[in-house]
């Protein structure tokens, strides 16, 4: 549906009218509540339907790309998309201000939609369809982890075509620019007609259509001479291997290397793809980078699959869990800190869900059946919750010790800080949250700047309706955590600053805090901040909060609404926020300027 930005004057002392909406659209006022005054929100005639936000970083503490799935034909980027992104742009000082139209270099079908939308560190993206194709671009550096065998840029997502290579052949001769055939030779299995083929100097969907002793012919001429090793396979898509949703590792580090990528798909495989320098291909070594696509072999029929920045875990539907790659701080939960470059059974059965805090100092959670929560990994400040405070890690699942939390059940795990400044919360089934780790910025929310090494309750602000969403940021030890009630939009947040982003308290003046503590930029305990004004007003109910954060506190917390609008505050360097307008605040404790752009008032991101 194509999307039209128009203002629509608006009478505020009237409740408001369903036609405000285009009645057309999937979304129709959700309120008749009077307006009682003016609010900084706009309407539009057609609302777009934004299913889903994603956000991602790398190259340096600043530069960040998002991406968001507008309908379910189009994504649009923002930020810094230059040399790194995917706006069609070669500069790499070049941001967006807003969210842009990302083009497609193979059309969608017109009976196919995209289902998933993924960002990962060093401006990678990817998204995936109903029909089972995987689309892969951005950035690319020598580990080729778009499945194109090259670390050429893609300033537009491009269709991968191979995924698990059948049988591989070495190049002879021929194969010059715009032949389409060559004679090859040490062919390993054999190669049929319809076979995808990848390898330097063959475009995307190449298939084979003839062989004739040891020539083969493709279906498209090759773009270069063609020496080399070519592997085929099966393509994504029908016929071959149906992409059911794609995984992008996430990092606060300043780096766009090391890129690596998994996909499920919707028969419970895994494919990997990119960098394997700690295993992470799950192929029993750390050779690479793997430039195609290709199963993760021993395992099957899995639920769900994981990624942090060098480490996989899988859950299987039978709640067993299965986990590989890098292990430097025991977070496999296998009893040593040794690499496992194949998959490795860490939990035989009754699993439900991983958290991961998978930044330098990695940390991991799971949730089993029955509502306990384990832990291992990096233990700073005694951030696992389990009554030991170190300076290393624990390196076998433990559980979380519940001696506060009592009979509740944990229903969601947050953990968020770089180096080795770690916090931990959690969230139970009767909206209590707790929390432990370190408590330098009163971020634990229990009134006090006192480490906690089991969980502890957050002192939530009185009369607050029950929290049924946490949401995290922060950077190496400026953390914060936010309590939201989805239903009123009301929230809560405690701990620093954070560029903005843990919003300005209910009863303050614009663009000034009453810190706690004011040398270090934080507020404790927990205090009620500004809601969304569409949500207030009720047109709209929170549908899901995104969030990046850096080592330098620099944090962004992206607000999707049911009406499809996005809002955003915090940290806008790079035109993160999407909305055009930078805000300087001024005050008493502490002064934003040059290119440390704050809000702490929602703003709607502009389509």
């Amino acid at each position: 549906m194509a999307f039209t930005r128009k203002s629509k004057a608006i009478n505020f002392n009237e409740p408001a009218k369903e036609d405000i909406y285009n009645t057309t659209s999937s979304a129709k006022s959700l309120s008749t509540t009077p307006i009682t005054a003016p609010r900084p929100y706009f309407f539009v005639s057609e609302i777009p339907d934004t299913s889903t936000v994603h956000t991602g970083a790398g190259i340096n503490t600043q530069r960040k790309m998002y991406a968001i799935m507008e309908g379910n034909k189009r994504i649009k980027t923002w930020g810094l998309t230059g040399a790194y992104g995917l706006n069609g742009y070669s500069n790499a000082n070049f941001n967006t201000l807003f969210p842009q139209l990302t083009q497609f270099d193979y059309p969608l079908d017109k009976d196919d939609f995209i289902t998933q939308v993924a960002v990962g560190k060093g401006h990678m993206a990817a998204f995936v369809t109903a029909k089972g194709y995987l689309y892969t671009g951005g950035y690319v550096d020598d580990d080729r982890w778009t499945g194109f065998m090259d670390d050429v840029q893609r300033y537009a997502f491009s269709r991968v075509s191979h995924a698990e290579t059948i049988t591989t052949a070495t190049y002879s001769s021929g194969g010059a620019s715009g032949a389409n055939n060559f004679v090859i030779s040490a062919v390993n299995a054999n190669i049929v007609v319809g076979q995808q083929v990848v390898g330097f100097g063959v475009p995307s969907w190449t298939t084979v259509t003839a062989i004739s002793g040891t020539t083969i012919t493709f279906s498209n001429v090759l773009n270069q001479q063609a020496a080399g090793v070519y592997s085929f396979g099966r393509p994504w898509g029908p016929g071959g291997i149906c992409a059911k949703k794609v995984y992008l590792p996430s990092s606060s580090a300043n780096t766009s290397s090391e890129q690596w990528a998994m996909v499920l798909s919707t028969d419970s495989n895994v494919y990997a793809c990119g960098y394997n320098g700690n295993g992470q291909m799950g192929i029993g070594n750390t050779a690479g980078p793997r430039g195609y696509w290709d199963r993760v072999p021993g395992i099957s029929n899995i639920k769900e699959v994981y990624c942090s920045s060098y480490t996989a875990y899988a859950i299987t539907y039978s709640g067993q869990l299965w986990g590989w790659g890098y292990n430097g701080y025991g977070h496999l939960g296998i009893g040593d800190t040794t690499q496992r470059t194949s998959p490795t059974s860490l939990v035989a059965s009754g699993v439900h869900k991983v958290f991961q805090k998978g930044s330098d100092y990695e940390t991991s959670f799971y949730l089993s059946n029955d509502g306990l929560a384990y832990s291992c990994g990096s233990n700073y400040y005694g951030s696992l919750g389990i009554n030991v405070e170190n300076t290393g890690s624990t390196n076998t699942w433990t559980v979380v010790n519940t001696t506060n939390i009592g009979t509740r059940r944990i229903i969601d795990i947050k953990a968020t800080g770089t180096g080795t400044y770690n916090t931990t919360w959690f969230l139970c089934d009767d909206g209590a949250v707790f929390s432990c780790g370190y408590n330098g910025l009163g971020q634990v929310g229990d009134g006090t700047t006192t480490t906690r090494q089991i969980p502890t309750l957050v002192t939530q602000p009185s009369g607050f309706p029950k929290v049924d969403k946490i949401v995290v940021g922060g950077g190496s030890n400026t953390h914060f955590v936010m309590g939201v009630n989805m239903a009123t939009g009301r929230m809560w947040s405690v701990g620093s600053f954070n560029y903005g982003a843990i919003g300005q308290a209910i009863g303050e003046p614009t663009g000034t805090w009453l810190f706690t503590d004011t040398s270090g930029r934080a507020q404790y305990p927990p205090r009620e901040t500004l809601g969304i004004p569409s949500v207030e007003d009720g047109y709209a109910k929170i549908k899901d909060f995104f969030t990046i954060s850096e080592p330098n506190a620099e944090t962004t917390i992206f607000c999707l609404l049911t009406d499809g609008t996005i809002w955003v505050r915090g940290y806008g360097h790079y035109q993160a926020k999407g909305h055009k307008i930078v805000q300087h605040y001024w005050n008493a404790n502490l002064t934003y300027h040059g290119n440390q752009y704050t809000d702490t008032a929602w703003r709607q991101v502009e389509f």
